[in-house]
């Protein structure tokens, strides 16, 4: 083998080795990548959650509210047909019960709303979008 063979077959396993460092370097990249992918999937699911547990918190809540207006009207309903001072005492005490229920459950729904809105805020645009929140 000549000198010029040798020098030749250097120069290609140079290449060679530079052409897989390039490749390995790309793999590198591509699982820095992966890595962060993944983790900004785990931050979505837990706003998600979050988010849902929040959401049915406030479907709850609303939904007792209702429940609580409807016995409102239907007590206003009963002193419109009638009734004696007693039963009229009674029923307006009641609804005062019931308005201040609604009260503090309307409360209840502004501060789980404020933290839904807070949660949602820390959210990127792309997450907001793959939850159909925008």
């Amino acid at each position: 083998m000549s000198l010029d063979e040798v020098v030749q077959r250097f120069a290609d396993s140079e290449q060679a080795l530079s052409q897989a460092k390039e490749k390995l370097d790309a793999l590198a990249a591509a699982e820095t990548t992966q890595a962060a992918v993944a983790s900004g999937l785990q931050e979505v699911s837990t706003a998600l959650k979050d988010f849902v547990t929040t959401a049915s918190a406030l479907v709850a809540q609303a939904g007792e509210t209702q429940r609580t207006a409807r016995e409102v009207l239907q007590a206003g309903e009963s002193l419109i047909d009638g009734t004696d001072i007693k039963e009229l005492q009674g029923s307006l005490a009641r609804i005062e019960t019931l308005i201040d229920e609604v009260s503090q459950r309307d409360t209840r729904i502004a501060e789980l709303e404020a933290q839904l809105a807070e949660r949602t805020a820390v959210l990127t645009g792309r997450q907001k979008k793959r939850l159909g929140l925008l």
